[in-house]
Protein backbone atom coordinates (compact mmCIF):
# COMPACT_ATOMS: atom_id res chain seq x y z
CA UNK A 1 0.00 0.00 0.00
CA UNK A 2 1.02 3.59 -0.63
CA UNK A 3 0.78 5.86 2.39
CA UNK A 4 -1.11 8.99 1.38
CA UNK A 5 -0.61 12.29 3.23
CA UNK A 6 -2.76 15.32 2.38
CA UNK A 7 -1.68 18.91 3.05
CA UNK A 8 -4.40 21.55 3.23
CA UNK A 9 -4.45 25.14 4.47
CA UNK A 10 -5.56 28.54 3.31
CA UNK A 11 -3.56 30.48 0.72
CA UNK A 12 -0.13 31.40 2.06
CA UNK A 13 -0.38 29.38 5.26
CA UNK A 14 2.83 27.42 4.68
CA UNK A 15 1.84 24.25 2.80
CA UNK A 16 4.72 24.46 0.34
CA UNK A 17 7.18 24.93 3.20
CA UNK A 18 5.84 21.80 4.87
CA UNK A 19 5.89 19.87 1.60
CA UNK A 20 9.58 20.73 1.07
CA UNK A 21 10.37 19.54 4.60
CA UNK A 22 8.55 16.27 3.92
CA UNK A 23 10.52 15.77 0.71
CA UNK A 24 13.76 16.43 2.57
CA UNK A 25 12.92 14.17 5.52
CA UNK A 26 11.74 11.26 3.34
CA UNK A 27 14.46 11.56 0.70
CA UNK A 28 15.54 7.98 1.37
CA UNK A 29 12.05 6.68 0.59
CA UNK A 30 10.23 6.26 -2.69
CA UNK A 31 7.89 9.23 -2.75
CA UNK A 32 5.49 10.88 -5.15
CA UNK A 33 4.21 14.45 -4.97
CA UNK A 34 0.99 15.88 -6.38
CA UNK A 35 0.71 19.68 -6.35
CA UNK A 36 -2.66 21.33 -6.91
CA UNK A 37 -2.58 25.03 -7.86
CA UNK A 38 -5.82 27.01 -7.94
CA UNK A 39 -4.47 29.36 -10.61
CA UNK A 40 -3.85 28.45 -14.23
CA UNK A 41 -0.07 28.55 -13.72
CA UNK A 42 1.87 26.36 -11.31
CA UNK A 43 4.12 28.42 -9.04
CA UNK A 44 4.82 26.08 -6.12
CA UNK A 45 6.53 23.55 -8.39
CA UNK A 46 9.13 26.23 -9.20
CA UNK A 47 9.86 26.63 -5.48
CA UNK A 48 10.08 22.94 -4.61
CA UNK A 49 13.46 21.21 -4.78
CA UNK A 50 12.09 17.83 -5.84
CA UNK A 51 15.35 15.86 -5.64
CA UNK A 52 14.12 13.54 -8.35
CA UNK A 53 10.78 12.64 -6.76
CA UNK A 54 7.89 11.75 -9.06
CA UNK A 55 5.90 14.97 -9.31
CA UNK A 56 2.46 15.59 -10.80
CA UNK A 57 0.87 19.03 -11.17
CA UNK A 58 -2.84 19.86 -11.49
CA UNK A 59 -3.64 23.55 -12.02
CA UNK A 60 -6.59 25.88 -12.61
CA UNK A 61 -8.99 24.73 -9.92
CA UNK A 62 -9.44 22.53 -6.87
CA UNK A 63 -8.89 18.77 -7.17
CA UNK A 64 -12.16 18.29 -5.26
CA UNK A 65 -14.20 20.33 -7.76
CA UNK A 66 -15.74 18.89 -10.92
CA UNK A 67 -13.41 21.16 -12.90
CA UNK A 68 -10.39 19.01 -11.91
CA UNK A 69 -11.84 15.94 -10.21
CA UNK A 70 -11.49 13.68 -13.26
CA UNK A 71 -7.86 14.68 -13.70
CA UNK A 72 -7.25 14.08 -9.98
CA UNK A 73 -8.77 10.61 -10.19
CA UNK A 74 -6.71 9.79 -13.28
CA UNK A 75 -3.54 10.96 -11.51
CA UNK A 76 -4.26 8.85 -8.42
CA UNK A 77 -4.90 5.77 -10.56
CA UNK A 78 -1.67 6.28 -12.54
CA UNK A 79 0.40 6.95 -9.43
CA UNK A 80 -0.93 3.75 -7.82
CA UNK A 81 0.92 1.81 -10.51
CA UNK A 82 4.28 3.32 -9.59
CA UNK A 83 6.77 2.01 -7.08
CA UNK A 84 5.96 4.43 -4.25
CA UNK A 85 5.98 4.24 -0.47
CA UNK A 86 4.46 7.69 0.14
CA UNK A 87 2.30 10.10 -1.86
CA UNK A 88 2.23 13.67 -0.57
CA UNK A 89 -0.60 15.84 -1.93
CA UNK A 90 -0.53 19.62 -1.58
CA UNK A 91 -4.10 20.77 -2.16
CA UNK A 92 -4.87 24.31 -3.27
CA UNK A 93 -5.47 26.90 -0.58
CA UNK A 94 -9.17 27.02 -1.41
CA UNK A 95 -9.64 23.23 -1.53
CA UNK A 96 -12.49 21.61 0.37
CA UNK A 97 -11.41 17.99 1.06
CA UNK A 98 -14.74 16.90 2.55
CA UNK A 99 -15.22 14.13 -0.03
CA UNK A 100 -11.68 12.69 -0.01
CA UNK A 101 -12.62 9.45 1.77
CA UNK A 102 -15.50 8.73 -0.62
CA UNK A 103 -13.30 9.59 -3.59
CA UNK A 104 -10.67 7.04 -2.54
CA UNK A 105 -13.33 4.38 -1.96
CA UNK A 106 -14.78 5.04 -5.40
CA UNK A 107 -11.51 4.54 -7.28
CA UNK A 108 -10.33 1.52 -5.27
CA UNK A 109 -11.31 -1.07 -7.96
CA UNK A 110 -9.09 0.71 -10.50
CA UNK A 111 -5.93 1.01 -8.39
CA UNK A 112 -2.83 -1.09 -8.99
CA UNK A 113 -2.16 -0.84 -5.25
CA UNK A 114 -4.37 0.71 -2.60
CA UNK A 115 -3.78 3.98 -0.78
CA UNK A 116 -3.51 4.06 2.99
CA UNK A 117 -4.85 7.54 3.82
CA UNK A 118 -2.79 8.03 6.96
CA UNK A 119 -2.90 11.76 7.65
CA UNK A 120 -4.42 15.07 6.61
CA UNK A 121 -2.34 18.00 7.82
CA UNK A 122 -4.13 21.35 7.96
CA UNK A 123 -1.75 24.32 8.10
CA UNK A 124 -3.40 27.26 9.85
CA UNK A 125 -2.05 30.76 9.22
CA UNK A 126 -1.95 32.30 12.67
CA UNK A 127 -2.07 35.82 11.26
CA UNK A 128 -5.44 35.57 9.50
CA UNK A 129 -7.20 32.37 10.59
CA UNK A 130 -9.74 34.01 12.90
CA UNK A 131 -10.88 36.42 10.17
CA UNK A 132 -10.96 33.84 7.36
CA UNK A 133 -12.71 31.03 9.26
CA UNK A 134 -15.82 33.19 9.56
CA UNK A 135 -16.24 33.64 5.81
CA UNK A 136 -14.85 30.52 4.11
CA UNK A 137 -16.66 27.20 4.55
CA UNK A 138 -13.82 25.42 2.72
CA UNK A 139 -11.42 26.51 5.47
CA UNK A 140 -13.71 25.10 8.16
CA UNK A 141 -13.81 21.82 6.25
CA UNK A 142 -10.01 21.78 5.98
CA UNK A 143 -9.89 21.87 9.79
CA UNK A 144 -12.78 19.44 10.30
CA UNK A 145 -11.45 16.76 7.94
CA UNK A 146 -7.85 16.83 9.23
CA UNK A 147 -6.28 14.84 12.02
CA UNK A 148 -3.17 17.01 12.51
CA UNK A 149 -3.51 20.79 12.61
CA UNK A 150 -0.47 23.04 12.61
CA UNK A 151 -0.86 26.60 13.89
CA UNK A 152 1.86 28.22 11.81
CA UNK A 153 3.52 31.67 12.05
CA UNK A 154 3.27 31.71 15.84
CA UNK A 155 6.27 34.05 15.83
CA UNK A 156 3.98 36.70 14.34
CA UNK A 157 1.09 36.45 16.82
CA UNK A 158 0.54 36.93 20.55
CA UNK A 159 -0.10 34.16 23.04
CA UNK A 160 -3.66 35.43 23.37
CA UNK A 161 -4.25 35.13 19.63
CA UNK A 162 -2.82 31.62 19.60
CA UNK A 163 -5.12 30.63 22.47
CA UNK A 164 -8.10 32.07 20.54
CA UNK A 165 -7.10 30.05 17.46
CA UNK A 166 -6.78 26.85 19.49
CA UNK A 167 -10.22 27.42 20.95
CA UNK A 168 -11.72 27.95 17.47
CA UNK A 169 -10.01 24.79 16.18
CA UNK A 170 -11.31 22.76 19.12
CA UNK A 171 -14.86 23.90 18.42
CA UNK A 172 -14.58 22.60 14.85
CA UNK A 173 -12.45 19.49 15.45
CA UNK A 174 -11.90 18.49 19.09
CA UNK A 175 -10.21 15.21 18.16
CA UNK A 176 -7.32 16.51 16.06
CA UNK A 177 -3.75 16.87 17.27
CA UNK A 178 -2.78 20.55 17.37
CA UNK A 179 0.84 21.65 16.92
CA UNK A 180 2.28 25.18 17.20
CA UNK A 181 5.08 26.13 14.83
CA UNK A 182 6.95 28.85 13.01
CA UNK A 183 7.99 28.18 9.41
CA UNK A 184 6.40 24.71 9.86
CA UNK A 185 9.33 23.77 12.09
CA UNK A 186 8.23 20.74 14.12
CA UNK A 187 8.99 17.00 14.27
CA UNK A 188 7.44 16.15 10.92
CA UNK A 189 8.62 12.54 10.85
CA UNK A 190 7.15 11.85 14.29
CA UNK A 191 3.83 13.38 13.23
CA UNK A 192 3.74 11.65 9.83
CA UNK A 193 4.62 8.24 11.23
CA UNK A 194 2.15 8.53 14.13
CA UNK A 195 -1.06 6.46 14.10
CA UNK A 196 -3.73 7.92 11.88
CA UNK A 197 -6.47 9.91 13.54
CA UNK A 198 -8.61 10.16 10.42
CA UNK A 199 -12.17 8.93 10.45
CA UNK A 200 -14.32 7.60 7.60
CA UNK A 201 -16.52 10.69 7.66
CA UNK A 202 -17.24 12.27 4.31
CA UNK A 203 -19.51 15.02 2.96
CA UNK A 204 -20.15 16.80 -0.31
CA UNK A 205 -17.41 19.29 -1.07
CA UNK A 206 -18.30 22.97 -1.34
CA UNK A 207 -15.86 23.36 -4.23
CA UNK A 208 -17.83 24.04 -7.40
CA UNK A 209 -17.14 25.81 -10.65
CA UNK A 210 -19.88 28.34 -9.91
CA UNK A 211 -18.30 29.62 -6.68
CA UNK A 212 -14.61 29.53 -7.60
CA UNK A 213 -12.81 32.88 -7.16
CA UNK A 214 -11.68 34.86 -10.16
CA UNK A 215 -8.02 34.31 -11.05
CA UNK A 216 -5.74 36.39 -13.27
CA UNK A 217 -2.34 35.57 -14.75
CA UNK A 218 0.02 38.47 -15.47
CA UNK A 219 2.81 37.99 -18.00
CA UNK A 220 6.17 39.72 -18.04
CA UNK A 221 7.00 41.60 -21.23
CA UNK A 222 10.32 42.99 -20.05
CA UNK A 223 12.09 43.45 -16.68
CA UNK A 224 10.20 45.86 -14.46
CA UNK A 225 11.59 48.63 -12.27
CA UNK A 226 11.49 47.31 -8.71
CA UNK A 227 9.94 50.45 -7.20
CA UNK A 228 7.19 50.41 -9.82
CA UNK A 229 6.48 46.74 -9.11
CA UNK A 230 6.27 47.45 -5.37
CA UNK A 231 3.81 50.30 -5.96
CA UNK A 232 1.72 48.14 -8.33
CA UNK A 233 1.46 45.27 -5.83
CA UNK A 234 0.52 47.61 -2.99
CA UNK A 235 -2.23 49.08 -5.19
CA UNK A 236 -3.91 45.75 -5.94
CA UNK A 237 -3.10 43.63 -2.87
CA UNK A 238 -6.25 44.63 -1.00
CA UNK A 239 -8.37 43.15 -3.80
CA UNK A 240 -6.72 39.72 -3.63
CA UNK A 241 -6.55 36.66 -1.45
CA UNK A 242 -3.16 35.75 -2.88
CA UNK A 243 -0.46 36.99 -5.24
CA UNK A 244 2.43 34.74 -6.17
CA UNK A 245 4.91 34.28 -8.96
CA UNK A 246 8.30 35.25 -10.33
CA UNK A 247 9.49 38.29 -12.28
CA UNK A 248 12.68 39.93 -13.51
CA UNK A 249 13.41 43.44 -12.21
CA UNK A 250 16.20 45.98 -12.53
CA UNK A 251 17.50 44.51 -9.25
CA UNK A 252 17.40 40.92 -10.50
CA UNK A 253 14.87 38.12 -10.19
CA UNK A 254 12.21 38.28 -7.47
CA UNK A 255 9.63 35.95 -5.95
CA UNK A 256 6.27 37.43 -5.03
CA UNK A 257 4.37 35.73 -2.22
CA UNK A 258 1.59 37.91 -0.85
CA UNK A 259 -1.44 37.06 1.28
CA UNK A 260 -3.94 39.89 1.29
CA UNK A 261 -2.02 43.04 2.18
CA UNK A 262 0.88 41.11 3.71
CA UNK A 263 3.31 41.73 0.85
CA UNK A 264 6.54 39.85 0.26
CA UNK A 265 8.87 40.58 -2.68
CA UNK A 266 12.10 38.66 -2.17
CA UNK A 267 15.26 38.19 -4.28
CA UNK A 268 15.25 34.95 -6.32
CA UNK A 269 18.69 33.67 -7.29
CA UNK A 270 17.56 30.62 -9.26
CA UNK A 271 16.69 30.70 -12.95
CA UNK A 272 13.17 31.98 -13.62
CA UNK A 273 11.79 29.63 -16.24
CA UNK A 274 8.40 31.28 -16.58
CA UNK A 275 8.08 34.93 -15.53
CA UNK A 276 4.42 35.17 -14.53
CA UNK A 277 2.30 36.21 -11.56
CA UNK A 278 -0.97 34.61 -10.42
CA UNK A 279 -3.63 36.70 -8.66
CA UNK A 280 -6.59 35.18 -6.81
CA UNK A 281 -9.36 37.71 -6.35
CA UNK A 282 -11.18 38.52 -3.12
CA UNK A 283 -13.52 40.97 -4.90
CA UNK A 284 -14.70 38.87 -7.84
CA UNK A 285 -14.48 40.12 -11.41
CA UNK A 286 -13.81 43.66 -10.17
CA UNK A 287 -10.16 42.66 -9.75
CA UNK A 288 -9.75 42.80 -13.53
CA UNK A 289 -10.56 46.52 -13.74
CA UNK A 290 -8.44 47.24 -10.66
CA UNK A 291 -5.47 45.45 -12.21
CA UNK A 292 -5.87 47.14 -15.60
CA UNK A 293 -5.86 50.57 -13.95
CA UNK A 294 -2.82 49.74 -11.78
CA UNK A 295 -0.91 48.27 -14.74
CA UNK A 296 -1.39 51.49 -16.72
CA UNK A 297 -0.40 53.59 -13.72
CA UNK A 298 2.77 51.79 -12.66
CA UNK A 299 4.14 49.08 -14.96
CA UNK A 300 2.75 49.75 -18.44
CA UNK A 301 4.76 47.85 -21.04
CA UNK A 302 6.55 45.63 -18.52
CA UNK A 303 3.65 43.45 -17.28
CA UNK A 304 0.38 42.71 -19.01
CA UNK A 305 -2.75 40.56 -18.76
Amino acid sequence: MIKLVMLTGFLGSGKTTLLQKLIDEYADHKIGVLINEFGAVSVDSEIIDDKGVQMTELSNGSIFCACLKDQFVDALVKLSGRDLEYLFIEASGLADPANMVDLLKGIEPYLAQKYDYVHAFCIVDGTNFIDMIEVLESLRHQVFFSDIIVINKTDLITNETEAEIRSAIREINPEASVISASYCDFDIVKATDSPSGLSDRSEDTTNAFENRPQTIVLKERKPVIYEDLDAFIKEIAGSTYRIKGFLHTDRGGVKLDCVGENISIEPWEKEIKDAKVVLISSVGIRLVSNVIAALAKYVKGSISL
